[in-house]
């Protein structure tokens, strides 16, 4: 998540924090977004949902417009990434205490060619040289059992990972012996994450806002705000129970 103010840029969660200050100026979706044409049939699905402005480039690409300093400025989705993965870099090397060069790149499985092509790029030009692109959840599974020392030799493990992010959601189901992982099978869902939740949950109560009080919600962007940050607190507490 990106947000801009009018002298400057917040990411990740200190965006979130600004988000509903800032909500036409918050850019998310980056992962449903890349690599993808402006008319691609699930980009044009979600384009009514985005709280930001989305617009066609030239080269038939999106980009995202905003109130930046002062002016209406346009950012190509790559662009979007790189500010992205300079904060990321810059997060890693704080907590190394050394700099960061070489790395490997988490990535979503249902990733094209292409959106790897261009996650790859977007890496060199910001200074990052990866060694590999490898399935976010596959690195779960990873950290789950690198350090594991009770593995079993001859009966393996079956554990299931499911991954609900911000935009998409991913499902591993694998196998553990001691010193192997297997992979026995993956689904994902790209157009199902925790925002299309806050969606639901925002569309019930707007239309109920609607019937009983005859009130418009979505005409009040004060309220609109309110609401969405009310939804996304409900769906945290659901969540917890």
């Amino acid at each position: 998540m990106l947000s801009f103010s009018d002298k400057q840029r917040f990411l990740g969660t200190v965006a979130n924090a600004y988000s509903t200050m800032y909500l036409k100026n918050t850019s998310t979706q980056v992962k449903r977004l890349i690599g993808r044409r402006f008319r691609y049939p699930k980009v044009q699905r979600d384009l009514q949902r985005f709280h930001f402005s989305l617009n066609e480039a030239p080269d038939r690409n999106p980009t995202i417009d905003v109130q930046y300093l002062g002016k209406i400025s346009f950012f190509w989705l790559t662009q979007i990434l790189g500010m992205i993965l300079s904060k990321l870099t810059s997060v890693a090397e704080k907590s190394l205490g050394t700099q960061v060069v070489n790395c490997g790149t988490g990535i979503p499985i249902y990733f094209t060619v292409l959106q790897q092509r261009v996650y790859l790029d977007v890496a060199l030009t910001v200074g990052l040289h990866p060694f590999w692109l490898m399935h976010e959840t596959m690195a779960s599974a990873l950290v789950y059992g690198i350090y594991k020392t009770y593995l079993p030799q001859a009966v393996p493990i079956h554990v299931v990972f499911v991954d609900i992010g911000h935009a998409s959601m991913q499902v591993y189901i694998t196998a553990f012996e001691k010193g192997q992982l297997k992979i026995l099978g993956q689904a994902f869902d790209r157009s199902l994450g925790d925002w299309d939740f806050d969606e639901v949950l925002f569309n019930q109560f707007s239309a109920k806002v609607l019937v009983e009080c005859e009130i418009d919600i979505l005409l009040n962007v004060s309220v609109n705000q309110r609401l969405r940050a009310t939804c996304e607190k409900l769906k945290m507490y659901l969540v917890l129970i």
